[in-house]
């Protein structure tokens, strides 16, 4: 009698056809064999288990790989996440400020220089400063002003100085114009004053009187007039001598009235 045995397929694979066999196979639940012969030897051990150990790997390998994927399944979904966005542009500078031009000395006098310059569109004041020193600005006097004019007083007479000047547009300045120069005037010479003559009646006659004076000092001559009376002097006539006296006619028994003063071209 031959003996049947069965061979197990995994659950993992029980839809694969079993392996083929070496020998013929009865139906199952059946014994089969042929009268007068010996039974057929089972299969050899090794052959199984070299065919469970196959397809235990290939078992193995197939659901490691089912495993991996499972596992990986959440990484494949992951999308990318978007760019962040630009930071928006910055804004544009402000133009800068515009830097004075047409500085200049307008005025100058004893003690004092003044100067002028264009206006800069959009400025709120203005700074000029003025120095003593050619090119070096370490040293100034300073003066904030909103007008396109400043005058420096207290100034030596003859005093040359040095003047530069910005726009001011809120918290912001232009650059520096270019220096310009200027000489404080000399300070006037006082006019000389002549002292005054004093006439004295030196010779009198039936028809005159004459009256003569100390020369004064610078004086380049002498302007005088003559009156009947004192209050006649302011209309009379006016005349002129260089000499140090003046003879006048006269009727006997007469008075007469003389004022000199000294003269010296355009100082009396």
């Amino acid at each position: 009698m031959m003996q049947t045995i069965e061979h197990p397929i995994p659950r993992c694979d029980r839809n694969r056809p079993p392996p083929p066999r070496s020998g013929r196979e009865a139906p199952r639940g059946r014994l089969a064999g042929r009268a007068g012969r010996a039974p057929e030897a089972p299969e050899a051990p090794e052959a199984l288990s070299s065919w469970v150990l196959r397809t235990g790997l290939v078992f193995g390998a197939v659901l490691g790989a089912t495993l991996l994927l499972a596992g990986c399944g959440d990484d494949s979904s992951t999308t990318t996440p978007a760019p962040a966005p630009a930071p928006p542009a910055a804004p544009a500078a402000p133009a800068p400020v515009g830097v004075p031009t047409g500085l200049a000395v307008t005025e100058t006098g004893p003690g004092f220089l003044q100067f002028s310059w264009e206006a800069v569109e959009g400025a709120t004041g203005y700074e000029i400063q003025l120095s003593l020193k050619e090119d070096d600005f370490s040293e100034v006097v300073t003066a904030m002003v909103e007008t396109t004019t400043h005058r420096f007083t207290d100034l030596a007479a003859v005093t040359t100085g040095h003047a530069r000047v910005r726009a001011l547009e809120g918290d912001r300045q232009s650059d520096w114009s270019g220096t310009v120069s200027g000489t404080s005037a000399a300070a006037p010479v006082p006019p000389l004053t002549l002292a005054a003559p004093l006439p004295m009646v030196s010779d009198s006659g039936p028809d005159f009187i004459e009256w003569s004076w100390e020369p004064v000092e610078n004086a380049a001559g002498y302007v005088f007039q003559v009156a009947a009376t004192a209050a006649g002097l302011e209309t009379a006539q006016v005349g002129f001598t260089m000499e140090t006296k003046h003879r006048a006619e006269a009727e006997p028994e007469t008075e007469r009235f003389l004022r000199v003063r000294a003269t010296g071209g355009e100082r009396e």
